[in-house]
Order: C-alpha cells, then sequence, then structure tokens
C-alpha cells in the first residue's frame, strides 16, 4: 500500500480512538481548580495529554518510533505531578535526565563542541519547560504544536509524528474554548521532549532553524516573560500570569482568539520556510515579533500591572 494512504489511515484511526478514548477517561481525571493565577474560572479536568501519549505508545509497531521509550521517566513523573505536587528538583533531574538520553540516541547535526552539547543539554530542558508554560489558556499549546508536528512531518519527511498529530487534532476538539479538558503537566512536558527529539534529528541546520522559528511565537513568549520577570528582580520559578496570553486574555481577550492569533503567527512562519530563503524567513519573524511587542503594548494588561 502506498506509504501515504497508509500514514493518512493511521493518521484518522489516531483522530477517532483518541477522541473515543478522551471521551470515555474525562470523568476520570483530576478536576483542576481554579485560584488567582488561574485563566479560567470553573474547574475543568486536567490530565488529558495521556491520550495522544498513549495513541503515540501504542503506533510504535507500525512508526518504529522507538526513541519514544526514553520519554517514560519524564511521562510519570509530569502524570505524578498532575495527580500530585512534586518537587521541583525531581522533575528538573529527570528532564535533565530525559534530555541527555535524547541527545545520546537521537542527535542528527554534526556537533563535536562539549560546550554546545551542554548548551543543547540547557536547551532541551527549557524547551521541555517552556511548553509546560505556555499550556495556560485553551487550544494554545494544542493548535500550535499541530502547526510544529505537521511542519516537522511535511518538512522532514517525519512520519512517526502521524499518530501525535491525530491526538492533537482529537485533543483540540475538547480543548477549544471553553475547554472541557487541558493536557497537563504530563501533555505539555511531553510535546517539548517530542518536539527537540525531532529537531535535533534533523542533520540539516537550516531546516532544524526554519522548523524552531515556527515556535517562536509561543517559546519568545516564555523567554521573554523570563527575561522581563529577573530584570525587575522577580521570582522567576514562582507561579504568575505575566505571560503575553495570559494578559491579552486578562485584557478580555476571548481565549480562541488568542490562540488563533498565535496559530495564525506560526502558520505565517511556517510557509514562508518553504521558500527555504533564510532572508524571507527572517523577515516574517521580524515582522511576528513586531506583532507581539504592538499587542503587548496596546493591548494586553500591562507587566507590571498583572
Amino acid at each position: 500500500m502506498n506509504l501515504f494512504i497508509s500514514n493518512l489511515i493511521i493518521l484518522f484511526f489516531s483522530i477517532i480512538f483518541s477522541y473515543a478514548l478522551l471521551i470515555k477517561i474525562i470523568p476520570f481525571l483530576t478536576l483542576d481548580i481554579p485560584n488567582e493565577r488561574s485563566s479560567h474560572h470553573r474547574p475543568v479536568y486536567r490530565g488529558g495529554g495521556i491520550v495522544f501519549i498513549l495513541i503515540s505508545l501504542l503506533a510504535i509497531p507500525f512508526t518504529k518510533f522507538y526513541s519514544l521509550l526514553f520519554l517514560l521517566p519524564l511521562i510519570i513523573i509530569s502524570y505524578l505531578d498532575d495527580l500530585y505536587t512534586i518537587s521541583s528538583k525531581i522533575r528538573y533531574l529527570i528532564q535533565f535526565i530525559t534530555v541527555f538520553f535524547i541527545l545520546n540516541f537521537n542527535l542528527n547535526l554534526p556537533i563535536d563542541n562539549k560546550f554546545f552539547i551542554i548548551i543543547l543539554l540547557i536547551a532541551g530542558t527549557g524547551i521541555i519547560n517552556f511548553t509546560n508554560f505556555i499550556d495556560g489558556i485553551d487550544a494554545l499549546v494544542s493548535s500550535n504544536m499541530i502547526i510544529a508536528f505537521t511542519h516537522l512531518l511535511i518538512m522532514n519527511q517525519s512520519n512517526n509524528l502521524y499518530p501525535l498529530i491525530g491526538g492533537l487534532l482529537a485533543f483540540l476538539l475538547l480543548n477549544k474554548s471553553p475547554a472541557k479538558v487541558f493536557m497537563g503537566d504530563v501533555g505539555s512536558t511531553f510535546l517539548g521532549a517530542i518536539f527537540f527529539m525531532e529537531i535535533i534529528k534533523i542533520g540539516d541546520y537550516k531546516i532544524a532553524f526554519f522548523s524552531l522559528a515556527v515556535t517562536l511565537p509561543i517559546y519568545c513568549d516564555a523567554f521573554f516573560c523570563v527575561l522581563a520577570r529577573f530584570i525587575n528582580k522577580q521570582n522567576i520559578f514562582s507561579s504568575h500570569k505575566k505571560h503575553l496570553y495570559q494578559r491579552l486574555a486578562a485584557s478580555g481577550i476571548n481565549h480562541n482568539k488568542v490562540a488563533t492569533i498565535y496559530c495564525s503567527c506560526s502558520l505565517l512562519i511556517a510557509l514562508s520556510a518553504y521558500t527555504y530563503n533564510l532572508t524571507i524567513v527572517s523577515m516574517v519573524i521580524t515582522f511576528v515579533l513586531m506583532i507581539g511587542f504592538f499587542l503587548n503594548k496596546f493591548y494586553a494588561v500591562p507587566f507590571l500591572e498583572e
């Protein structure tokens, strides 16, 4: 059977299976009770990310994506963190070990410099945590990661991502505002780890840069927020509502509209990447950053007021 047709069948069944499973397990998930740091105002079930994780793991015999097994410790500790409160030191240790194994078995970029390997270790744990930080309003992470993984699938022929994309599409149906379920730490950390893994598997620096650039709208939000909190002498490890997406939502913009803004920017960068022209991609990235600064100045609740 044609490989493309086979992958479409896998995608279709991943959507159907994930949606049916998610509907079944939602009542058994943990309720996320709103607090002063929440962007939602009613209890919502969290931990639904376990569904697109399960579909990815169950599809291994078809996708041969055995590297997913390296993420099992991260999946377990993140799932427990959704149920209980796990020490941040333990979580960071597991994340560091996970990134170490990802680099050891998946790094495909021609890198010999040990210092750069250390940078990649920091970057890997950063991407995992940034993905988790951005998962604060309905549909934001799920929709943006669908674009990022679809771009990887097209640009780098990452056919092992079909089940995950199918699971995310099913999840998005119940995660759009008003959300019936959140992915939880188990979902967001898994997505961050998978994204990092796919980036370092790319053997071409240019394609790796383009693929990373697609996620700049969400990751730049996380990075600039951490930087701003550090400059303002705030505890960068404490919970808050100072990300741009949170301040846009706090200003009264609907969660779906905020997610659409971020998705549109990601999609714009992805489309520019298909020109394979670094100048064009850089210009689009600059334009997207300008949109972010514009939204921050004229629409979002001021950083120091939130």
